[in-house]
Order: structure tokens, then sequence, then C-alpha cells
């Protein structure tokens, strides 16, 4: 047997292989004395139909499996010879019978990339930070409140003034013309809420049940107008509450709890989704960094695992499916480039692990039982046995003590957020398995949690007559 192997890039490789005659031949005539065992064939008792019958009636099919049966036993042969450790499936990508009876095949097959990270420590990052402000506060409280408004029970005569809360039929029109099945009944707007289209609200002020106007509301795609004749159906007062410690003791559920003592809550509040936000930013130009410093080729067998588990992310209820309209080729281009990024993360993430000898210890699984007990109402010893058998969260552990000690490590800059341009868009970095032997397995486990946006909902509703002013975002 003859074998050369080439080497395409860092991490790819392809095995070529030629066998000869006498070489094949086994492989052959174990396939056909198997093919004897099971044949039945008139005038023959089974298992004795002679080996020319069986080449003559079976003999292509036979030829081809005992083709991928050599390939498969002289492969793993020379991975053995070799040393050649693949991740993912090697590939057959050239199969083919010579003319002296022989066989040449090509196998291509990845493997590791053949690096070792350095530079990890004193990793540069910017690390934006944001200071709360009293009209943040008054914007949150003023949610709050609205949230929590009351409604009379006896009907209103009119819309006197904003502390009123309607209820609609919104029906679309073209042209002046009704769009039937496009109707919305029971909408309802409370006039005071913050986020209340403009022009609606000054369209329904003084307007009694059973009144009617026309007008337009940004409805359609990127806020294009659309027209609607809106009909009034009933009318209530509300009751806001005031922001002063008896609300304070409602909402914080302490009998001295004061309204500043609520102000501090919002503010706290506040500057927590801030800090968690700004974390990711943080966490990820900590990883970018780490990448950039330690250039390689990942193999695709690794992107291909982290793109399956980004479309299992996409499936949606009870049964897990993908949307109808799901583009599957659109979403493969789309996310390639994150899920390469993502495999490499992950390989240098463990790279760190193994280097700096990091461990979960008893006091990581206790402490995260602490939270997970708060978080589910399950008691903390249930957890803890539970965790320190599971591979996953010994995982999940491992990959937060990774990106702490980076932390740790960073040469770090602290900038107020209003000193520097809006943030892009928050793009996660997924924590996934990939499959490969490692020490520290891939679980498809979130190690740290970003949130991207500030839109909160305290309790009301969002409908499309509201504007979303979305005050928290820079």
């Amino acid at each position: 047997m003859e074998s050369t192997i080439r080497q395409t890039n860092s991490v790819k490789f392809e095995l070529d292989v030629a066998l000869t005659k006498d070489e094949l031949n086994p492989y052959l005539q174990s396939a056909y004395r198997e093919a004897q065992k099971h044949a039945n064939r008139p005038g023959f008792r089974k298992g004795h139909v002679p080996l020319p019958l069986i080449k003559q009636l079976y003999g292509a099919s036979l030829d081809k499996e005992a083709q991928e049966e050599a390939v498969q036993k002289e492969f793993a042969k020379l991975m053995e010879e070799k040393e050649i450790r693949p991740v993912g499936q090697p590939a057959i990508t050239k199969l083919d019978r010579t003319d002296d009876g022989g066989l040449t095949f090509t196998v291509s097959y990845e493997v590791l990339p053949s690096i070792e990270v350095t530079d990890y420590k004193g990793l540069p990052a910017r690390r934006v930070y944001h200071v709360v402000g009293d009209e943040e506060i008054d914007t949150e409280l003023q949610r709050i409140r609205e949230s929590h408004a009351q409604q009379s029970e006896e009907p209103a005569e009119s819309v006197a003034d904003e502390n009123h809360s309607v209820k609609l039929t919104m029906q679309k029109l073209e042209n002046g013309e009704p769009v039937e099945g496009n109707v919305m009944n029971d909408v309802p707007v409370f006039l005071a809420r913050h986020d209340i289209n403009p022009e609606l609200k000054a369209s329904l002020l003084n307007t009694r049940v059973g009144d009617s106007f026309r007008i337009d509301l940004p409805t359609g795609d990127d806020g294009a107008l659309n027209n609607y004749e809106v009909t009034v159906l009933s009318i209530n007062r509300m009751t806001v509450p005031e922001v002063d410690d008896s609300f304070a003791v409602q909402l914080l559920g302490k009998d001295d709890a004061t309204a500043e003592d609520l102000r501090n809550a919002v503010r706290q509040g506040i500057n927590a989704e801030y800090e968690k936000r700004y974390n990711g930013y943080f966490r990820d130009a900590l990883i970018n960094a780490l990448i950039e410093r330690n250039p390689f080729e990942v193999p695709d067998a690794f992107v291909g695992e982290v793109l399956r588990s980004f479309i299992e992310d996409m499936k949606r209820g009870p049964k897990k499916e993908l949307p109808p309209d799901f583009d599957m080729a659109k979403f493969i281009t789309e996310t390639r480039p994150m899920a390469e990024h993502t495999a490499k993360w992950a390989l240098l993430r463990d790279m760190v692990i193994e280097k700096e000898d990091l461990e979960a210890d008893d006091s990581d699984y206790e402490g995260l039982a602490e939270i997970e007990s708060q978080r589910t109402g399950i008691d903390t010893e249930t957890l803890l046995n539970y965790f320190r058998k599971s591979d996953k969260i010994r995982d999940r552990i491992l990959a937060e003590k990774a990106i702490q000690f980076l932390e740790d490590y960073a040469v770090i800059e602290d900038v107020e957020d209003r000193s520097i341009p809006a943030p892009e868009p928050h793009v996660h970095t997924h924590e996934h398995d990939h499959g490969h032997d490692h020490d520290h397995a891939h679980e498809h486990d979130h190690a740290h949690e970003h949130d991207h946006a500030h839109e909160h909902d305290h309790g009301h509703e969002h409908d499309h007559t509201h504007e979303h002013d979305h005050e928290h975002d820079q």
C-alpha cells in the first residue's frame, strides 16, 4: 500500500492511498462469502450458491461494498500508523478502480489547529459605564406609575384630560375605504402613557363614546403611515398613584420604605441593567483581542457544529420547528462569520483553562447552587448534588472562570457612555459544545448572558398606538 499526505491549509489534509490488486482482493472475497451465506437461489441450498454465480448476480454492488470496507479499514490503519487525529467526519473525495484491479482513494480530513495560546494576559479593552441621571429615574417611575394606575368602575362621559383610558375599534383604510378583515377591536389606550402617539392622544381628547375620526398612524414597515378610522367604544377615568411613601411600601414590600428608597431602588435597577449590557461589550472586546493576538484557521467541522447549534436556537414552539419562511442558505451565509468567531473563542478558551490549571471547586458549585436555588425555588442541597455530577455545569463554571481570568489581567480603559458614540449592536459570543475531544467540552451553555436592549415593560401592554422612545438607550 502506498500513501501520501497533502496539506491544503493549516487544518485541512488529504490522504491519497493506492491498494494493489492483492491488497484489495481479501475485501472482495470477504464480501462475496458474506453474500454467499445469505443467498437463496432456486436449485441451491441457502448458503451454498456457487461464488461464480454470486459474482455474476451481485458483483457490482458487492464490489462497491468491498471498496467502502477497504477504505474504512485501511484509513483506520493509517490513522494509527501516522498518528492522524481527525476532528469531524473524514470524507472520501475520490474512489477509483485501477486498470490492474487495484484501488485508489483520497480521504479529506481536518485536525485541531497547531497553536498554543499566547499573550492572553494584558489584553486591552474599553469598559463602558453609565451614570444614572434623575431624568431617567423620573421616566422609569412614570412607567411604573402608569402600570399601577387604577380604573374607575363608573364610565366617564368624555375624555376630559389625559387621566382617562379608552377602548377603541380601529379599522384600516385604503383610499378612504375599509380594508376587509383588517380591523382591531377593544384596543386599550391610556392617554397618560408616556409613549402614546401624540396625534392619537390629541384626537382622543374631548371625545365621547361613539365618536369617530380618521388618523394616520405609523404602523407600517419602518414606521410607514397607515390610515385608520377610529371609534371610541368606552371611556373610564384613571387614577395614577403618586410617588410617595405608601407607594414605596406597596412596591418594595417593606413597612418602613420611603419614596427616596423607591428612587434608589429604581436607580440600582437601571444601573444593573447597564452594567449587564456593557459587561457583554467588555467581554466581547477581550475575546476579540485574544483572537486577534492568536490568529489561526478553525476546522470547518467546528464551525458546522456551531452553525447547527445556532439553527437549533432558532426553533420555536412545542415541536421545536424552524419558522415556515426560514431561509437556511441565507442564515448560514450571514451567521458563518459569527460561528467561526465562536469556534475560535471556544478553542482558545479551553487552552487558557488548561494552561492556567483552572478548576471548578466546591465554592464554585455552592455559589451557583445558591443563585439557582433563589431563582428556581429548588433547595440548595438538591441542586448541589446534581451540579457536582454534571459535566455541563462544570464546563459552565470553567467558561466563566476563563473569561474572568482574562478580565483580571486585562488593561482596562474605563469610559462613561455619554462621552463616546453609541456602541454597535451587541453580538453574543455563544458557548457551544463542538463535540471534539477536549477535557473541557463546549456545552451549549452561555457562560455570560447579555442584555441587548433597555426596552422595559413594567406590567403595561404595548401596542401600535404608542411611541416607543426608550430613554435608556444611549
